[in-house]
């Protein structure tokens, strides 16, 4: 025979238990030490889009992409997205084929990173 505590711990186990809670919102975030999580310089900011220029070369989609999300890490440095972006559009205009292309593509890719 089992203990009565050890029985009803048993039944309380077992029993299906529901309780509502309403659920907290969540703090807004914020970087540490900064008040934005993106920097506030105009020259050094997402597009917002994370689409290129208008008329740059459609082989740099995904490095303007990639420019735009590193702007909104907190406490990256310019110089750093800027090296990576240089290393994306090198990379991405080896890709074309098309001589006249793979040089637009450069020539639209030093612009993007000036």
């Amino acid at each position: 025979m089992q203990p009565p505590l050890a029985l009803a711990l048993v039944a309380l186990a077992a029993a299906e238990v529901k309780i509502e809670t309403k659920p907290k919102p969540c703090k807004r975030f914020k970087c540490f030490g900064r008040k934005d999580p993106a920097p506030r310089s105009p020259y050094f900011a997402p597009r917002g889009t994370g689409a290129c220029p208008e008329g740059a070369s459609p082989h740099l989609a995904k490095c303007c992409a990639e420019r735009d999300a590193c702007a909104t890490i907190c406490g990256i440095t310019e110089e750093l997205c800027k090296k990576a972006f240089d290393d994306c559009y090198v990379r991405e205009c080896e890709e074309v084929d098309d001589f006249d292309e793979h040089e637009q593509c450069l020539k639209d890719g030093k612009i993007g990173s000036d």
